[in-house]
């Protein structure tokens, strides 16, 4: 199965830095830290020589899998985001916006009136982003927030694309901060795509 990403605006195409990418490069510094195998003492202080006593998440390959699936997909420019919890008021913007990106909203009585009372979601922006993504006929994109990010700003939300039907890329960013207006960088790994 193939997955070809292309782009809306061919000036894209001279900052490959904003082009989708392996999942493979944009593994965390906390997990590639991690040690792979540890030696811990037994209980009288014995450490073994000759085999690890202990394994770290690194050996796991739930863990190990995630890291190494799918593709990327990154801001193509700086978006400001604005939500005020109290009036209800939202405002975003980005430096260019026309038919190859824009942001639009998904309005609360939409999505967020319908979540149960935990749900840290307050307001939700939808980005068309620069992107088209085809694959093969019946295969589709499973698209995940990016994993172990630990981000209380936003989020982005996980669903599922038909991309051998449809093509355009947008991206739900659900806004959580506590602070009425966030900033997301242009190059910010935004989610994951996985075939």
């Amino acid at each position: 199965m193939k997955v070809v990403y292309a782009v809306k605006n061919s000036g894209l195409l001279e900052i490959p830095s904003l082009l989708p990418e392996p999942m493979k490069t944009f593994a965390p510094d906390w997990w590639k830290n991690m040690p792979i195998r540890m030696d811990i003492p037994f209980d009288d202080g014995y450490v073994p020589y000759k085999k690890s006593n202990f394994k770290s998440a690194r050996q796991c390959p739930s863990f190990v899998e995630v890291f190494k699936e799918g593709y990327v997909i990154k801001a193509a420019s700086d978006m400001w985001f604005y939500y005020d919890d109290e009036s209800k008021k939202w405002r975003h913007e980005l430096p260019t916006s026309g038919n190859f990106q824009m942001i639009e909203t998904h309005a609360n009585e939409q999505f967020v009136d319908y979540l149960p009372e935990q749900s840290d979601i307050k307001f939700v922006f939808k980005y068309t982003t620069p992107y088209l993504i085809f694959t093969d006929k019946g295969y589709s994109i499973r698209q995940i927030p990016m994993p172990y990010e630990f981000n209380k700003d936003w989020h982005v939300s996980y669903g599922v694309y038909k991309t051998d039907k449809l093509h355009e890329v947008n991206i739900h960013i659900n806004f959580t901060s506590e602070d009425k207006e966030i900033l997301i960088k242009q190059g910010t790994p935004l989610c994951v795509h996985i075939p």
